[in-house]
């Protein structure tokens, strides 16, 4: 064998040794990420034990209602949220557990969120608490869902946008327009919207202050639908996903 043959050999052995390396340390990270990241169990909760009901709902053992139930009620959320945007675009997987430890893992946190969606890949996940097990709060998160799934990016939106056209199809109460009249003194302590578009801001640890930013942001967000209609709302998107600015483009549909 020539010397030229031998170095050859040798580099080949060395790639395919790095490469057995690479292929080891990524697999091992792989398993890493499954087993602890919640985005992780997330994508592979059709492995975990739970029960599978239709295409995408997943239901933990022992759970308190029953698969019609459940199939029920989301189905109903499902038909609200579909008449709203006309069509849906989405096809979220929605996992519903009484246990808080299994929540957990799925990056619930106990209090104060009783439901939380993710979006990861164009792909959302909706985890449901038990005392989230309710038509409104489902549909709430279903409309999470599907805006995500219509913008490209959620980032460029502030978060009362978010939450205020979530909340378009949550008819609780306690978000109503009674509730709105009461908590600004019919439109007189409304504050800047600026001042409740960050996670941090909306999300205030302040049970009072948090409720009435949901409140502010549904009002704010029925007006601007009013004027704008699904329409405008598809504009919206497609104006800031090729790089407007959504204030810009918000503020010129809004009057």
């Amino acid at each position: 064998m020539s010397e030229a043959v031998r170095k050859i050999l040798h580099i080949v052995k060395r790639g395919v040794f790095l490469f057995t390396i690479a292929l080891a340390t990524f697999s091992v990270m792989a398993v890493v990420f499954i087993m602890t990241k919640p985005s992780g169990k997330l994508l592979t909760v059709g492995f975990r034990g739970f029960d599978k009901i239709g295409e995408n709902i997943y239901v933990d053992e022992d759970y308190h209602a029953s698969d019609s139930e459940v199939e029920q009620l989301v189905g109903e959320a499902l038909e609200r949220v579909e008449s709203f945007f006309d069509g849906l675009n989405s096809n979220p997987t929605i996992i519903l557990s009484d246990d808080y430890d299994t929540l957990r893992e799925f990056g619930l946190e106990e209090q104060p969120a009783i439901t939380i969606t993710f979006t990861m890949l164009n792909k959302s996940y909706i985890v449901v608490a038990p005392n989230g097990f309710d038509e409104d709060i489902i549909a709430h998160e279903l409309t999470h869902a599907e805006f995500h799934s219509l913008a490209d990016e959620i980032d460029p939106y502030p978060i009362w946008f978010d939450e205020g056209l979530a909340t378009q199809n949550d008819y609780r109460p306690e978000y109503d327009y009674q509730q709105w009249l009461y908590l600004t003194d019919s439109g007189k302590k409304v504050p800047p919207l600026y001042e409740i578009d960050s996670y941090e801001e909306f999300y205030s640890a302040d049970d009072m202050e948090r409720h009435f930013n949901y409140v502010v942001a549904k009002h704010e967000v029925e007006e601007w639908m009013n004027s704008a209609g699904r329409e405008g709302l598809l504009e919206l998107v497609r104006r800031v996903s090729a790089g407007e600015s959504f204030t810009a483009v918000y503020y010129e549909m809004r009057y």
